[in-house]
């Protein structure tokens, strides 16, 4: 069956127009309800989101629709990406909702859901739900409320990035590239915590230019305050904070091929990749590209 609203990374459009409609996010919200009740019964569901001016809207209109179905709820605001799916695998949730639209400009917002393994909906799941959104869309809906204020804060989705570094960071200087995004209120607060002295830049969001000539997209501002600054190194993300992209001092920007064969390489070292498939594929990549470059 061909799907009608979810894509490779749940329900996008443009605010306030279909998929993104009042009536089609209150009964995205019932069939949310639905789902979370049949999967974990008494499970809350957990809903956060990224700074874009539609996200309260949205998310007013999708805890209607859970008070609908009598599913309780809880806000954490502001919060990246994988901070969701982070508290929704270690929190009393049945589900997980992320109210963003990545690297999309302002006008777009989107919705993405986790189970509570922490992982987006299988294919199947999301199938299921999109038949209910389409059945439930058909009937009145109630006029939704305004959000919460956030019940729900980062600090435990802080304290736990903090616990995964192996080493203090003094002495470091760091360029931080927040994109008006999700990542304001945390990467500076994280990185300081670990002894970093933090250069924060695009930490001002007004609903409307979160990705706007800035962020993981467009890295002309992140280089420049790199060399400016004198700093080791240099990150910017994403409207979510699910990806970033590194700069070094130099202010050359690091290529994605390079960050995963560090990635792969450091597991391996570990002990925590099996196998080579990976690694090899990764270094057949990075050589392919060396090699292009030197052309």
């Amino acid at each position: 069956m061909a799907r009608q609203l979810f894509g490779t990374d749940g329900i996008r459009g443009v605010a306030g127009q279909y998929p993104l409609d009042a009536q089609t996010v209150f009964a995205f919200g019932r069939a949310l309800g639905e789902w979370a009740a049949a999967h974990e019964p008494g499970a809350k569901v957990l809903i956060g989101m990224d700074t874009r001016e539609s996200g309260p809207a949205l998310a007013g209109l999708v805890t209607a629709g859970l008070e609908r179905e009598g599913v309780p709820y809880e806000f954490a605001g502001v919060i990246p990406t994988p901070g969701v799916a982070w508290l929704t695998k270690t929190g009393p949730y049945a589900a997980g909702l992320m109210i963003s639209a990545s690297h999309n400009p302002y006008q777009d917002n989107g919705l993405k859901v986790f189970a509570h393994s922490g992982y987006k909906l299988p294919d199947a799941d999301e199938l299921t739900m999109e038949g209910r959104i389409l059945a439930l869309r058909e009937e009145n809906f109630d006029t939704p409320r305004a959000a919460i204020p956030a019940s729900v804060a980062g600090s435990g989705y802080l304290g736990y990035l903090a616990s995964m570094f192996p080493w203090r960071l003094d002495g470091w200087k760091i360029v931080v590239d927040c994109g008006n995004g999700a990542a304001y209120l945390y990467a500076g607060e994280l990185l300081r915590s670990l002894g970093a002295d933090v250069t924060a830049l695009h930490c001002a969001p007004d609903g409307r230019n979160i990705n706007q000539d800035c962020g993981s997209l467009h890295t002309g501002h992140l280089s420049a305050a790199v060399r400016a600054e004198g700093a080791q190194i240099g990150v910017a993300f994403d409207g979510d904070a699910d990806r970033a992209m590194f700069c070094r001092a130099s202010g050359e920007m690091i290529d994605g091929d390079h960050v995963m064969y560090v990635c792969a390489a450091d597991a391996a070292e570990r002990g925590e990749l099996k196998g080579g498939d990976v690694v090899a594929t990764v270094m057949s990549n990075l050589g392919l590209e060396l090699a292009l470059r030197r052309r």
